[in-house]
């Protein structure tokens, strides 16, 4: 499992989402897709629109998934935000 596929499934297991590992599995699927997410605003877009979606389907509160989803991200760029 990739560092970054794991730093999802860590902190979705952390703030108690459902199925964590097929969740962050998921984003597996959009990191691959745009894979110059830390340089490129277009391509960490698309992997915030990503995370949102798995957040969305994991039954997320809707007042929730902007922090949840920005400290996921503060993760992934190693805390640079």
């Amino acid at each position: 499992m990739p560092a970054e596929v794991f730093s999802i499934y860590w902190m979705l297991k952390k703030i108690g989402i459902d199925q964590p590992e097929d969740r962050a599995n998921q984003m597996k699927g959009v990191l691959e897709k745009f894979p110059y997410w830390r340089r490129s605003e277009s391509h960490e877009r698309e992997v915030k629109q990503g995370l949102y979606r798995v957040l969305v389907e994991s039954g997320v509160r809707a007042d929730e998934i902007t922090d949840k989803a920005q400290k996921i991200m503060t993760v992934l760029m190693g805390g640079t935000r």
